[in-house]
This record gives C-alpha cells, sequence and structure tokens, in this order.
C-alpha cells in the first residue's frame, strides 16, 4: 500500500528528535525527542533511537520518504572545482580526528557551487537500515543553508546565528549571495559576541548595515540578544519555518530548526 507519510529524524550528540508528516494534509501528526545534559556516544544513541520509534509505534509503518540529519562537528564546504570523491577524507582531516575506518559522505549544493563533506553517524544509519531498508540523509548545515538560500530574499547583509545549548552556527549573506558558514562551541555571551564581530570584520561588513537575525533553542537567549543589541542597531529573534507545513500543534521549542526546514 502507498504511504503518504514522511519521517524526519535529527541525530546529534545533545540530543535526537524525530517529526511524522502527513504529506495529504502538510501537517505534523508524530513528533518526540531526547535531550541530554552530557554528550552520548553513538552507540547509546541508536538504542535511545530505537525505544523512541518503538515507543511511538513507528517500526514497522511505512514511509514515503525518510531522511536522517545529522548533527556532527566534522563537516566541511569544499568549492565544487575542487571536489573528488576519492578525497573525501582529506577534505576533513585539517578540522577533525578522522580514521580509516570513519565513514565519510557529502551533500550536493547544487546552486551554491560546493559540496558539504561529513562524518554521519554509522550506528544511527545502520539502525535505521536494519528496521525501514531505504533512506536519505543530509548534514544540519546543508537544511541551514538550503533554508535560508531559498527564503531569505530582503537585499542587503545578514548574520544568522542558530543557537544549540552551548553551540552556535553562523551564516552570513549578502544580497541572498552565501559568503561564510561555520560552526562554534561558545560557553559564554563574550564567546557569542566574539565570533560574530570577528567573521563580520572578516568580510568587512558593518554593524550599522548589516541584519542579526537570531534562532534556535538556546537557554540563554535573552543574553544573547542583549548583548548582541550593544553592538548591532538591527538584532531581531526569528522562528524560520517551512510555510507549506502546518506546525501549529507542535510546542514551542519542541523540535529543531533543521527538522522544521525538512520537509
Amino acid at each position: 500500500m502507498e504511504s503518504f507519510k514522511k519521517l524526519s529524524i535529527q541525530v546529534g550528540l545533545n540530543g535526537l528528535s524525530f517529526c511524522v508528516l502527513d504529506s495529504v494534509n502538510n501537517e505534523i501528526i508524530d513528533h518526540g525527542g531526547h535531550s541530554y545534559d552530557a554528550e552520548q556516544t553513538p552507540y547509546l544513541l541508536s538504542k535511545d533511537l530505537k525505544s523512541l520509534l518503538e515507543k511511538h509505534n513507528l517500526i514497522g509503518s511505512s514511509f514515503e520518504d525518510i531522511l536522517i540529519i545529522h548533527r556532527t562537528n566534522n563537516s566541511s564546504l569544499v568549492p565544487k572545482a575542487l571536489f573528488s570523491k576519492d578525497n573525501l577524507q582529506d577534505y576533513l582531516k585539517f578540522n577533525a580526528t578522522i580514521t580509516s575506518n570513519d565513514s565519510v559522505t557529502y551533500d550536493d549544493l547544487g546552486s551554491l557551487d560546493l559540496v558539504n563533506v561529513y562524518t554521519p553517524f554509522s550506528k544511527i544509519n545502520e539502525l535505521i537500515s536494519e528496521v525501514f531498508s531505504e533512506f536519505r540523509e543530509l548534514h544540519n548545515s546543508t537544511v541551514l543553508l538550503k533554508t535560508f538560500l531559498k527564503q531569505n530574499r530582503e537585499p542587503g547583509p545578514h548574520c544568522f546565528v542558530h543557537l544549540v545549548n552551548q553551540e552556535m552556527e553562523v551564516l552570513i549573506m549578502n544580497d541572498n549571495r552565501f559568503l561564510l558558514y561555520n560552526q562554534h562551541t561558545i560557553s559564554t555571551k563574550e564567546d557569542f559576541l566574539y565570533h560574530i564581530l570577528f567573521s563580520l570584520e572578516q568580510l568587512g561588513i558593518s554593524l550599522d548595515e548589516v541584519k542579526l537575525r537570531l534562532f534556535g533553542n538556546s537557554k540563554e537567549e535573552e543574553r544573547y540578544l542583549e548583548i548582541a543589541r550593544a553592538y548591532v542597531h538591527d538584532v531581531e529573534v526569528i522562528q524560520p519555518i517551512n510555510p507549506t507545513v502546518d506546525f501549529s500543534k507542535i510546542p514551542k521549542g519542541a523540535l529543531d530548526f533543521a527538522i522544521l526546514n525538512s520537509f
């Protein structure tokens, strides 16, 4: 029987979540997740994900599409002109410790002429392959880049900052043209401010001209907002979501940005 449901799963060392889309009515019909105070091993993540899928009676269900979103720090954007499938590990070895046994894959970013090379969670892929067979995978940053290149049509420089726990992602665009993407680990509001100001300075973007947009699930959002407004004139908190999907039944903060924009 043909299914009209889509399953999207996001996994990171600090948490995992999923949601199910009714693709006929374009509404979320199920969702769930776990968050952790400390980073977990991929093995424990796969066990927790299996338990979560069993709890929601999803194992054995049929889906027209299954997507795994990997939130890992081991990723690198490579110009398509310099990309070769034979050199995947080489693109990551300067930013991370990679062994010959590590799985490395990539996302083609199409019109950006970039390829996103990263290490997926192999244990998660093995689990989903075992219980569902076929699936697609993307890196978290791929979803972020594609979302804002599609949704943001305002002219001028924009700095989008995604905050999740002790991590921040920085995406800078000008007139909808990609300029920079970086991931950082932060522990103070001064760390947060430094990475923004340094990135803008390196690109020669004025603090009076840039539109700074913050989003995510950080508990420190108000503190970050306060310090950002002391330096940047135009600062707002946004909640970017896919406008074609009905998320009205989902509590605010229950699902991460990538899940909300994965369909």
